[in-house]
């Protein structure tokens, strides 16, 4: 009803803007001043996970708020947070299991065997010239060598605390995931990427990153 709209909608604006100006946030939202303003200054949760979100959906300011909107049930709000965190240590665990079979049957075999190229080359070279230094081939042998193994102690940490893991409610099995399983994995998968690394690319049995995005085969 204003004779001036866009009159009106500027001093709108500015009035909105400065009475909410202390809850803005313009700069960089992925940065660790922000991190520091949200969580310090204003008072904001930083919840990084799943494990560490999901159960918040039942603090009781959260459940009055949707209970009384009649957005959700109290017992649908419950069965969410179970549901949710139910598929959150599923997936974990799938995607445990599945770095666990690959170690053991794709990537362990595939360093070992080009080890094992290595070393007869270097048999062969030292048979025809004894005097050969083969120091490539025996550099590269204690590298696979000890990446193989670093790669077989993961593993067993990595079941180990997959089964540890598997007791308890969704909650109490979602935060062992994150706080024990997920590391073990990230443990594993550095010591896989340093097996890649030195590996001949005609070993090694999956596509590099390089082959996933630029290939066109």
């Amino acid at each position: 009803g204003a004779e001036d709209f866009k009159a009106a909608l500027h001093e709108l604006i500015r009035e909105v803007i400065a009475k909410h100006e202390r809850i803005l946030f313009n700069g960089n939202g992925y940065s660790e001043e922000w991190v520091e303003e949200a969580t310090k200054v204003r008072g904001l949760l930083n919840l990084k996970t799943t494990p560490d979100a999901m159960p918040h959906l039942l603090d009781k300011k959260n459940v009055d708020m949707l209970t009384a909107h009649k957005v959700f049930s109290e017992t649908e709000l419950q069965s969410r947070c179970e549901i949710m965190l139910e598929n959150y240590c599923k997936t974990v665990v799938i995607e445990a299991r599945t770095m666990v079979d690959m170690a053991y049957r794709l990537l362990a075999p595939a360093a070992e065997k080009y080890a094992a190229d290595l070393a007869s080359r270097a048999v062969l070279k030292r048979s025809a010239v004894s005097s050969a230094p083969c120091l490539f081939e025996d550099h590269l042998v204690r590298m696979l060598s000890a990446a193989t193994d670093e790669i077989y102690m993961a593993v067993l940490d990595l079941e180990k605390k997959l089964a540890s893991a598997d007791c308890g409610t969704w909650a109490e099995r979602s935060v062992s995931l994150k706080d024990e399983v997920i590391p073990a994995m990230e443990t594993l998968r550095k010591h896989c990427d340093e097996a890649e690394r030195i590996t001949a690319k005609e070993y090694w049995p999956v596509p590099s990153y390089g082959e996933l995005l630029f290939g066109t085969k």
